[in-house]
């Protein structure tokens, strides 16, 4: 008994059982054996805990600011102190502390009035048992109780935190039930964009749509659908008139809103104000729809031109009797036509930058037929051609060589009524273009140097050629073959092509 009165401040420890934290309690008790007993009571039902035991009234008060205590024990009858008095003061200063009372016998009425002052539970000493039991399910009850605060207090901060962000932004943030009938949330940015209370919501929710314009209201049909349609997220513009009349352009964009994931519990939307916006849009696609119809206009009165002089020079070369001078009107003609053509397919065409070429070179052979009366059924013209489109800059160079070397093959290459065949290939490779012009004719005459020539349209194709920032080769292993390789754009023309053959299987080496 001396021992343990000596020790009587000193710390106790219970084993640490299981995965279980321990558990700090500050036990009140004057009977040194009486307190004994009870940490003994608790060791052996494998509670982990950590005992601070005090005997006087000072004491207790003293050690109730510990931080770590989680639970109080204390006996109710004590010299010149009560366990009421020790529950009163100890939920003015650790509110949040369960207090479990532990005595021999008191009237019912006595232990009615320490469950009225806070008590979470009362224990005779002659019923330890329950102890262990009633420690652990005060502690969890705390900490489910300190969880729960915790939760509200972080909810609360976040409902703080998002009515301030709401409040101070310039656009509309909105919640709306699943069928998006009922408004459950409008920010205050409602009543200056609307023009419209959000009070008037209360009284009719669909306030806000009633403001479209009619002939927009169809575009928020899908809106009012999201959630059975299952449309995960939905962004669309309409017009509103607000009540002094002005109309104002609106863009929102809104998503369902989900409940852990699965269940649609509304719809949340963002709506700003883009109208500033959507008049500047309105003027540019009105200024650019002028100067596209200006461009079309100008391309229509070139290719006029152009089609005057090259029917003029088509005229001209019919009433010529001598055969060479005639070749040449009609090869500039021809020349003329085919710049025309650029600027015709331009003007019909939707998209004002850039011809297809496959459509142009089926116009630009044609013509040719019809000019040389090339006989079809003696010589047959192929196109093999992949999707490709030229600049005006890339493309009337391009149809400038394709006429000189057609024209060439017409003339040249099939003499005394032989029959045979030209193909006309053209391809994008990479960040080139590929242009092959092929006949298996007669070839290329020997004695005449490609790279270096008086001809005027071998001229011209070189000339071309450098234009585009190209290489052409001459192949005339199997009748006459041009390639052509240039950069889609006036760029870097260093890059290889790698796998280009000729119609014989022979590699092109640029």
């Amino acid at each position: 008994m001396a021992d343990l009165e000596s020790t009587a401040q000193n710390i106790t420890h219970c084993n640490h059982v299981g995965t279980m934290k321990t558990i700090h309690i500050l036990h009140l008790e004057d009977n040194p054996e009486d307190a004994n007993l009870i940490q003994t009571m608790v060791k052996r039902l494998d509670l982990a805990c950590h005992f601070i035991w005090v005997d006087t009234k000072e004491k207790f008060e003293n050690s109730i600011t510990n931080p770590e205590l989680n639970i109080i024990l204390s006996d109710y009858a004590l010299p010149h102190y009560n366990g009421l008095a020790a529950l009163q003061y100890a939920k003015e200063k650790r509110p949040g502390l369960p207090f479990i009372l532990l005595s021999g016998t008191i009237g019912e009425e006595r232990a009615i009035e320490l469950f009225k002052a806070g008590a979470a539970d009362f224990i005779t000493k002659n019923n330890l048992q329950r102890l262990a039991p009633t420690i652990k399910r005060a502690v969890e009850e705390v900490e489910e109780k300190n969880k729960r605060e915790l939760a509200e207090k972080k909810l609360k901060a976040n409902e703080v935190l998002f009515r301030q962000f709401a409040e101070n932004i310039k656009e509309v943030f909105w919640r709306f039930s699943p069928d998006g009938n009922d408004v459950i949330y409008t920010s205050p940015a409602y009543e200056e964009i609307w023009g419209l209370p959000i009070s008037g919501l209360d009284e009719n929710p669909l306030a806000w749509y009633e403001s479209i314009l009619p002939e927009d209201k169809l575009k928020l049909n899908d809106f009012f659908s999201m959630a059975k349609a299952n449309i995960a997220s939905l962004e669309f513009e309409f017009r509103i008139q607000r009540p002094d009349k002005t109309i104002r352009t609106i863009l929102s964009r809104a998503s369902l809103l989900k409940e852990n994931g699965q269940g649609i519990v509304g719809i949340i939307a963002i709506a700003v104000d883009i109208t500033l916006r959507a008049e500047f849009r309105d003027k540019l696609q009105s200024s650019l729809e002028e100067k596209e119809a200006m461009l079309k206009e100008i391309y229509h009165r070139v290719k006029n031109n152009l089609q005057v002089v090259s029917s003029l020079l088509y005229m001209q070369a019919k009433s010529i009797p001598d055969p060479t001078s005639r070749d040449l009107f009609l090869e500039s003609s021809a020349r003329v036509k085919s710049m025309a053509l650029v600027h015709e397919m331009l003007y019909q065409s939707g998209n004002l930058a850039c011809i297809e070429m496959h459509n142009y070179l089926q116009n630009l052979t044609k013509y040719l037929v019809e000019i040389y009366h090339v006989n079809i059924s003696r010589i047959k013209l192929f196109i093999k051609s992949e999707t490709v489109s030229l600049g005006i800059d890339e493309a009337i160079p391009c149809s400038l060589i394709v006429n000189e070397l057609i024209s060439n093959a017409y003339k040249h290459a099939f003499p005394d009524e032989k029959p045979g065949q030209i193909q006309v290939r053209i391809e994008r490779i990479k960040k080139n273009i590929l242009l092959q012009v092929s006949d298996n004719g007669i070839g290329f005459p020997s004695q005449v140097d490609f790279n270096n020539t008086s001809t005027l349209g071998i001229q011209l194709v070189h000339a071309l050629t450098k234009q585009l920032g190209g290489d052409i080769q001459l192949d005339t292993a199997h009748g006459t073959t041009f390639t052509l390789v240039f950069p889609v754009t006036q760029g870097d023309v260093s890059d290889e092509i790698q796998g280009v053959v000729n119609e014989d299987g022979s590699e092109v080496h640029l």
